[in-house]
């Protein structure tokens, strides 16, 4: 077989729809950038799907060959170089033979080494703690930060290692990491690209154990599920839960695509002092729901100011979610935090009236679910959000499943103004 050098690419040259994603290739020998989707971002995962296994093999070697253009996953050991080398180690990562494994970490756009598989991990954030319980690996959970929900999180048997002495909460400390019991000794800490999130992460470069970053944001939440479920040697429950979103998804998209163009709504999402951009993950629900942006915003999110720049806008919806302690919102926080984002957004016509909570823990696809039933309420039946969000439940978060969880009694996961009030009677 010949050697073969990545293209050199110096712009995006091609952008491509895959599943629930946008992703556009990048030369990463060059701009340090690889394929960007909401899937495997695993190196050797050549052909772009949610598995590694021999067609991945087939097409490295045709690239290597020359007989195929090289994708970016296709650097199996992210030298910069399609050789021998990346066909020895996909074949030792298909065989499970492979010690370490390259992974696209998502907030520095670079391949990132980590130990596979992962025998023991710290979870530093809520986000990845929902993955890690959604494909059952809890078991090699050696440590959190702080878990949100100790009814959610049952299942996690494990130390809370949270670094108080820190600026937020969702960091741990390297000593307590370190000071794990050989058995429980941690492989890696997974955690998200949000700057606030692990900022003793230098701690662990000099400790020598990895900090893995993955978007958890919006339709990414695929690709984190698909990645932890891969690193832990979960990948069947990885491909079950991703095969049911996808399901979910395509149902959704079947009866939002028979609502005429013009009769579309418009929707914002906003936190108490910013209006979420396209680039935060948080918009995505909106759109899989089936409804318009009611403003651009290109960045993570833009302040509301003056509200000056919201003038001319008008959304048919406001939403909102924000990061609570529990899976769902109880009665208390949620006429508190409807009564705080309503006295804020109440220059909108459309609040209180059209103003909702959307559930914080919930993969965004199911977001669109109870969206969609508000949005469009002759194409989906009453109730429709909660079914799709039950099924969730007892299919794969068993805590609660064993604990007879009732979406519709046991919590509250889309608040509108009706509930609101009912909330408040």
């Amino acid at each position: 077989m010949m050697n073969s050098k990545l293209l050199a690419i110096v712009a995006v040259i091609v952008v491509v729809i895959a599943g629930l994603g946008v992703y556009a290739v990048v030369n990463h020998d060059d701009e340090e950038k690889v394929v960007e989707t909401d899937r495997l971002l695993i190196y050797g995962n050549v052909n772009n799907d949610d598995v590694i296994d021999d067609k991945d093999l087939t097409l490295l070697k045709q690239m290597i060959d020359g007989d195929k253009e090289p994708s970016a996953l296709a650097d199996v050991n992210a030298d910069g170089t399609l050789d021998d080398k990346d066909v020895e180690k996909l074949q030792d990562i298909i065989d499970k033979k492979a010690k370490t494994v390259f992974y696209y970490n998502a907030m520095y756009k670079k391949p990132y080494e980590t130990p596979y598989p992962l025998k023991n991990i710290v979870v530093a954030s809520p986000q990845p703690t929902m993955s890690v319980m959604l494909l059952g690996p809890e078991d090699k959970a050696a440590g959190t930060a702080e878990p949100a929900d100790t009814a959610l999180f049952a299942g996690i048997k494990a130390d809370e290692l949270w670094e108080v002495n820190k600026a937020y909460q969702w960091n741990v400390g390297v000593t307590k990491v370190s000071n794990l019991p050989a058995e429980k000794k941690a492989d890696a800490v997974i955690t998200t690209i949000e700057t606030y999130a692990m900022n003793t992460e230098k701690d662990f470069e000099d400790a020598k154990i990895p900090v893995i970053r993955l978007d958890v944001r919006g339709t990414s939440s695929i690709s984190a599920a698909l990645m932890i479920g891969f690193l832990c040697g979960a990948e069947e429950k990885a491909e079950k839960f991703v095969g049911y979103i996808d399901k979910v998804q395509k149902e959704i998209d079947s009866k939002t695509s028979k609502v005429a163009e013009d009769k579309k709504v418009s929707a914002m999402i906003v936190s108490k002092s910013d209006v979420y951009g396209n680039e935060s993950g948080f918009t995505s629900c909106i759109k899989l729901a089936g409804a318009n942006l009611a403003v651009e915003v290109p960045e993570t999110s833009r302040a509301i100011g003056d509200k000056e720049w919201l003038n001319n806008v008008a959304p048919d919806y406001v939403l909102a979610y924000t990061t609570v302690t529990k899976y769902a919102y109880d009665t208390a926080s949620a006429i508190t935090y409807w009564e705080q984002f309503t006295g804020i957004y109440d220059f909108f016509d459309s609040v209180p009236d059209n103003f909702m909570f959307v559930g914080y823990y919930l993969p965004d696809t199911l977001r669109a679910a109870y969206l969609a039933e508000v949005f469009y309420p002759d194409q989906f039946e009453k109730g429709y959000g909660d079914k799709i969000h039950q099924e969730y439940v007892d299919s794969f978060l068993s805590a609660l499943h064993d604990a007879k969880y009732d979406v519709t009694k046991d919590g509250n996961f889309l608040i509108t103004k009706e509930d609101y009030q009912a909330l408040k009677a």
